[in-house]
């Protein structure tokens, strides 16, 4: 089901990563059980895929620092059994290189799992787009949309035309039931920058019939 919606309103700008992360998707109280499970798998396994990231990478930076401490730890073990006639080994040099390998695997098996948890995620997102129940809540919401502005534009008439009428009894003003902001109102750094000179002012229908196409 291709989606046909278009919008007035503003998306945030700056947004930056892939809509799965956390920082880019709705709670998931609002998503089917299904996908929260593999989304929260999903968390989990990245995050212990950037721990097993960061250990390859220490002793890939560190590797000569640790080899070398690895070495005089033998050094110093091999020292007192060659005096006491026991065997010579390399256990700390064998534990860090076993340690490292270790390292590699975990991280070679934590990104192969986030691929086969991310498409996992992708099928049902891509089975998720077909279904209607998406579109027709949207609609519902626009729908709702629709019949508050009604009775606000309604409202905001009668504010002008009492504001006229007072403005005509009191203040000698000629009778304008004009309702209308400054743009400067609605967005205050606008005015700034043009020194509040030429200014536009914008009528209350047209801002409340914009704000009824927010959400498409």
């Amino acid at each position: 089901m291709t989606s046909t919606t278009t919008t007035t309103r503003v998306r945030r700008t700056g947004v930056q990563g892939p809509p799965w992360l956390p920082c880019n998707r709705p709670p998931l109280t609002m998503l089917p059980t299904k996908l929260v499970k593999l989304l929260t798998e999903y968390d989990e396994i990245s995050g212990r895929l950037s721990e097993a990231q960061k250990t390859l990478a220490d002793y890939r930076d560190n590797w000569v620092a640790k080899l070398e401490e690895a070495q005089r730890a033998d050094a110093r073990a091999n020292a007192d059994a060659a005096r006491h006639g026991k065997p010579i080994s390399s256990t700390h040099v064998d534990g860090l290189n076993a340690a490292k390998e270790a390292a590699r695997a975990t991280e070679a098996a934590m990104s192969e799992a986030v691929n086969v948890v991310f498409n996992e995620v992708y099928l049902i997102k891509d089975a998720l787009r077909e279904d209607p129940k998406y579109a027709a809540a949207t609609q519902a919401a626009r729908t709702k949309i629709a019949e508050a502005a009604a009775p606000l534009l309604a409202a905001i008439t009668a504010a002008t035309e009492a504001a006229a009428l007072e403005e005509w009894i009191t203040e000698g003003l000629p009778y304008d039931t004009t309702a209308a902001l400054s743009v400067g109102d609605l967005v205050p750094h606008l005015a700034n920058n043009m020194g509040g000179q030429g200014v536009p002012a914008t009528p209350a229908e047209q801002i409340i019939h914009a704000l009824t196409r927010i959400a498409g």
